[in-house]
């Protein structure tokens, strides 16, 4: 029998908050910043029946969960990948309205959990193209939590790695950056990402051993992982699972 979902988020979605608690580092090598390429929400959907939006619904809840897991286990910074640039260009109509649509619930519903919290909310990706609406509260959630100081939540929407590099390129381009000034430290602050620090660790879900362009600049030295779960089927459990092995890996960093 199929599990029945719905499409609305959870009355007690809040409950995460009660289980947040970022502090000590649950154990010896916990990785500082842990990205997720949520890969399979449309072969979950198929494989069980379900419309985009229910499944969607269900990978809003699912990333607060791992927000919440990442805590206890003492991540600093945490990313998803959400959205490709590209899923504008061939995606349907529908599918991206949805989309759209629950990434507004999910940054109105989780604002006052930011702030509580202490988290900062940043927003990676093109912005130009999405609706005002949407860009009005990105800028929302960065001015409100931009003091945050306990934990970073990066939301990778509308985000391309190549379309990350050409928008640094072109804005240092604009702003008249001589070639023999630029380095790596300073195009670094250029990309969307400045500030938060590479990620120690990228997870991809979905069974596929690729990024896809995510974060291509600053994946050089990330430890990669890459699992069999569709998004939705990857949990908090999950989640500790994998960064329980990164320990294990030997970071030699061009040593």
């Amino acid at each position: 029998m199929k599990k029945e979902h719905s499409n609305k988020l959870k009355k007690d979605y809040k409950q995460f908050i009660k289980e947040f608690d970022y502090g000590d580092k649950a154990f010896e090598g916990v990785p500082k910043h842990v990205a997720i390429i949520c890969d399979g929400n449309r072969r979950y959907a198929k494989a069980n029946g379900l419309n985009y939006e229910e499944v969607y619904t269900q990978s809003v809840e699912n990333i607060a969960e791992l927000l919440a897991r990442a805590g206890q286990l003492g991540v600093e910074v945490f990313t998803v990948w959400v959205m490709d640039t590209k899923n504008f260009q061939r995606r349907s109509a529908g599918e991206i309205k949805t989309l759209l649509k629950l990434f507004l619930k999910f940054g109105m519903e989780f604002k006052q959990e930011f702030l509580d919290q202490k988290i900062k909310y940043r927003h990676i990706g093109a912005r130009n193209f999405l609706p005002k609406r949407v860009q009005k509260l990105i800028i929302e959630l960065e001015e409100e939590t931009k003091d945050n100081d306990k934990a970073v939540f990066n939301m990778a929407f509308n985000y391309g790695g190549r379309d990350e590099i050409i928008r640094a390129v072109k804005e240092m381009i604009v702003e008249g950056v001589a070639p023999e000034e630029v380095t790596e430290e300073m195009f670094g602050e250029y990309l969307d990402t400045s500030d938060i620090g590479d990620p120690d660790m990228i997870i991809r879900t979905g069974n596929e051993i690729r990024l896809s362009g995510f974060m291509s600049w600053q994946s050089a030295g990330s430890e990669l992982f890459f699992v069999e779960e569709l998004f939705p089927e990857f949990g908090p459990d999950e989640l500790e699972r994998e960064i329980r092995k990164f320990p294990d890996r030997s970071r030699r960093m061009g040593k």
